[in-house]
């Protein structure tokens, strides 16, 4: 019934207060190499207050990439099964001061997003998600405006028979847009 709780919040045999849950995540960022797109980017833990650049990525499109780091939550086999029952999904938003021209009044929001997670070798149990692209959206007509502007992330990880792990972060945007 941990499932469900989210969805029919309303009734009482789906409720999860109260249940423990070892679940955790961090949220990070995608670091890209500012000379070579083509090397796979690399996970960097995103503090709190740190910044995080907006990075042109290989379609030309502007994004904030978010990585995830976890454990202690079932994954699927293959991580890419996006219809498979078992796979974290993850419902966020993203603010950023002045610019919160999205759905629900924010920079951008995703709901019911598969995050396909792979196991590292670290002998911890650790989970990784390379990343979360939050794209620029169409109504920022000067992306310049972003920089170095406050920002905050919230992210639900919902994972299969686990209640839902939460964590919120303020960052600001980084002085310059990545470029290639």
């Amino acid at each position: 019934m941990r499932n469900y709780a989210k969805a029919f919040p309303d009734v009482a045999a789906c409720e999860d207060e109260g249940i423990v849950s070892d679940v955790e995540f961090e949220i990070g960022q995608a670091v890209f190499d500012p000379v070579d797109p083509f090397l796979p980017p690399v996970y960097a833990k995103l503090e709190p207050g740190a910044t995080l650049p907006v990075v042109r990525g290989g379609q030309g499109l502007l994004m904030l990439p978010f990585g995830l780091r976890g454990k202690n939550f079932v994954i699927t086999e293959d991580p890419n099964d996006w219809d498979n029952p078992m796979m974290p999904r993850v419902d966020m938003w993203v603010d950023i001061d002045g610019h919160n021209v999205g759905f629900g009044g924010h920079f951008a929001r995703l709901n019911n997003y598969s995050v396909g997670f792979y196991p590292l070798d670290d002998g911890m149990g650790t989970l990784e998600h390379m990343y979360i692209a939050i794209i620029v959206p169409d109504a920022i007509a000067d992306p310049q405006t972003l920089t170095s502007q406050p920002g905050k992330v919230h992210i639900e990880l919902n994972t299969f028979g686990e209640p839902t792990a939460i964590q919120e972060l303020e960052f600001v945007v980084a002085p310059e847009i990545q470029e290639y």
